[in-house]
């Protein structure tokens, strides 16, 4: 091999390690600027009640949306996503975080998904969530406060190198980044009326199933409620157009489909979450989802 050849080939070396490093650096930077992106979403009062029925209401509606799912069953936190390479993320100790958040504080993080200092929280639900009433809001926050401390981690979020890279390119977005701020809080599908227990009920079965659906359905299930690569998920009324309710009301309480089978993610999520849903919920749900196009 000749001299020349040499030093060709280690000036071609260096074009090339000098490309990979200002990759990175470009990568690492947009990625801090997504990680750092501030979001001016204005605190606004919540109603918080503290009788005994909205707080067995705000211990149903935690079941029924998945906090004690991600966040332990006394709501201790736990290690909710990790994956070498990609993230580490620890979805924190409620009990402690709670009494750190003001009401505003807590309402404008779970609809909006705003932290205390503006930031985005990662993978909460929180556009799902912000199709909830300011009633069923309040509950929920009520309960949140009433659960005795418990130990247990803190917030943690450590992104790896292919983390950084799906943050640069688009393909990991923060939750506050994919929601309508303005919209929050202005649905007017959410129930109204008052029902047993003081729960807010609307006037029409199916209204109740839409809430129901866009308040716990679309995190897997998607906006349209139609499914998607993503997460896998089937369309709703594809599914559900094969079943009758009490077939589907089984399915939500026992996570057993209509042939007798477990469906998985689907299944875990009924006996965990669904098979807290009331009679009307789930005929609600029922209808609502016959009524859209599979």
């Amino acid at each position: 091999m000749t001299s020349r050849l040499v030093r060709a080939l280690a000036v071609g070396a260096g074009v090339v390690l000098t490309l990979v490093v200002l990759v990175a650096a470009a990568v690492y930077v947009r990625s801090a600027l997504v990680l750092r992106r501030t979001y001016d979403v204005p605190l606004v009062p919540v109603a918080v009640p503290a009788d005994t029925a909205a707080l067995a209401e705000g211990a149903r509606l935690a079941a029924t949306r998945g906090c004690t799912g991600c966040h332990g069953e006394r709501l201790e936190g736990r290690v909710f996503f990790e994956e070498p390479g990609v993230a580490r993320l620890v979805a924190p100790n409620l009990t402690r975080a709670v009494r750190e958040y003001s009401d505003a504080e807590l309402a404008r993080v779970i609809r909006h998904g705003v932290r205390r200092d503006g930031t985005s929280v990662f993978a909460m639900p929180s556009a799902t969530f912000a199709g909830l009433s300011d009633a069923d809001l309040g509950r929920l926050i009520a309960y949140l406060r009433s659960v005795p401390p418990a130990d247990g981690p803190g917030y943690e979020l450590t992104i790896g190198p292919l983390g950084r890279f799906g943050l640069a390119t688009g393909k990991f977005t923060p939750v506050a980044a994919g929601i309508d701020h303005a919209a929050v809080g202005r649905d007017g599908a959410t129930p109204r009326a008052t029902g047993p227990g003081g729960r807010a009920l609307p006037q029409s079965p199916k209204v109740l199933g839409r809430y129901v659906a866009h308040t716990a359905c679309v995190e897997c299930h998607g906006a349209e409620l139609r499914g998607g690569p993503r997460t896998r998920a089937p369309s709703l009324a594809a599914v559900v157009a094969r079943y009758s309710v009490a077939e589907f009301a089984t399915l939500l309480r026992t996570g057993v489909t209509s042939g007798g089978r477990e469906v998985g993610l689907m299944s875990d999520m009924a006996r965990r979450r669904y098979v807290h849903l009331t009679d009307d919920e789930i005929l609600g749900l029922y209808l609502y989802l016959r009524s859209l196009k599979p």
